[in-house]
C-alpha cells in the first residue's frame, strides 16, 4: 500500500489534491491511503509517533511551522530519507532552501493534472512502486502492508 500525506491548510487546495493522487493512483497496481494534515505540527507529531509515509505533498507557507521547517525535521532529527517530499507553492521563490530538506519535487500552483501525475508516476517509480519490487502481505487486522525487498533480510514461514 502506498502511504501518502497531505499537510495543506486550505481545504480547496486538499481537495484538489486528494483528486489528482486518486487520479493518479488508478494507473497503479497498488492500492493507497491518504492521511490529511492542516498544520505541520500535526503532521510532526504523527511522523514522531512512529507513522511513515512515501510521499508528503506539503505546502511551502503553513500557518505556525512552515513546510520546509517540517521537511528539515523530517531529514535530521528523524533521520527519514525515504520519504519523497513534495513542495506546493505560489512560486519558486522558496526554491533555494528546499535542497536543505532533500526535496523530491515542487509543483506551482495552480496544479495541472498532467504535471501532477508526471510527478506522483515518478516519485512511484523512484519507490519501485510501478516495478512492484514490494512483498505485500495481509496482516492480523486485515490490513495490507507492503515492505521493499531491499527492507528484508530473512523470511520463515511457520505453517
Amino acid at each position: 500500500m502506498l502511504k501518502i500525506a497531505v499537510c495543506y491548510n486550505e481545504p480547496a487546495v486538499v481537495k484538489q489534491i486528494g483528486c489528482c493522487i486518486s487520479l493518479a493512483c488508478e494507473l497503479l497496481p497498488t492500492s493507497h491511503a491518504i492521511t490529511y494534515f492542516p498544520s505541520g505540527e500535526e503532521l510532526l507529531e504523527q511522523l514522531y509517533r512512529g507513522q511513515i509515509y512515501d510521499i508528503i505533498y506539503m505546502d511551502i507557507d503553513l500557518k505556525g511551522m512552515s513546510g520546509i521547517d517540517v521537511g528539515k525535521h523530517l531529514r535530521r532529527c528523524l533521520g527519514n530519507t525515504r520519504t519523497l517530499l513534495i513542495f506546493i507553492a505560489e512560486s519558486g521563490e522558496h526554491a533555494p532552501e528546499l535542497f536543505e530538506c532533500n526535496t523530491y519535487r515542487l509543483l506551482i500552483r495552480p496544479i495541472s493534472q498532467a504535471k501532477f501525475t508526471e510527478y506522483f508516476m515518478n516519485a512511484c517509480r523512484c519507490l519501485g512502486v510501478s516495478e512492484q519490487k514490494f512483498l505485500q502481505f495481509k496482516e492480523i487486522r486485515g490490513e495490507k502492508e507492503s515492505v521493499p525487498f531491499e527492507d528484508i533480510i530473512y523470511l520463515e514461514s511457520t505453517g
